[in-house]
């Protein structure tokens, strides 16, 4: 990681702020970072978050506002669909 101190933000943006949604690694529409139906509060820490892990040169993935990927390191990235069983 570019900065070490990155990841404590992320920890404590995660845990102090009410970022999560229903369920645990919810895959839901409001799991996704420009979701309609989240607070304003959320989208302020979520805009925060996303903005913070992008000057250090971190990718989010649109569909889960949790989900950070690094371009280039490595390789590509696991993208796949889950089926239910």
């Amino acid at each position: 990681m570019r900065n070490p101190n990155l990841a404590a933000l992320i920890l404590l943006t995660a845990t102090a702020f009410p970022l999560p949604v229903a369920g645990y690694d919810c895959s839901d529409v409001k799991g996704h970072i420009a979701a309609a139906s989240i607070t304003p509060l959320q989208r302020r820490w979520r805009n925060l978050l996303v903005a913070v892990m992008a000057r250090q040169g971190f990718v989010n993935y649109s569909k889960e506002w949790w989900h950070f990927s690094m371009p280039g390191v490595r390789g590509p990235a696991y993208d796949f669909p889950i089926k239910p069983r």
